[in-house]
């Protein structure tokens, strides 16, 4: 696979040995986060309250990507009410 090649040649250039490694674990946790449940963005959503990851989408086109330790309390508390 082509794109593996380039992150082994980035992280021979960097000096790093173990970039290449961390690079990869970075790759299948975000294929994991663009492949999970989108939801509507709206009071009765079902989010959780408990940490994660969270991407804001507009149409096809991803416009924010953020983190909280309560996901609830993030989406539906400050960033519901800023719309």
């Amino acid at each position: 696979m082509e794109g593996l090649k380039d992150l082994e040649e980035l992280a021979r250039l960097a000096g790093d040995p173990g970039l290449f490694e961390r690079l990869e674990v970075y790759g299948g946790k975000l294929r994991e986060l663009l492949s999970s449940p989108k939801l509507a963005f709206s009071p009765g959503a079902p989010v959780p309250s408990k940490p994660g990851v969270y991407v804001v989408w507009r149409g096809r086109e991803v416009i924010y990507v953020g983190s909280s330790s309560d996901l609830k309390r993030r989406l539906l508390g400050d960033h519901l009410q800023a719309t």
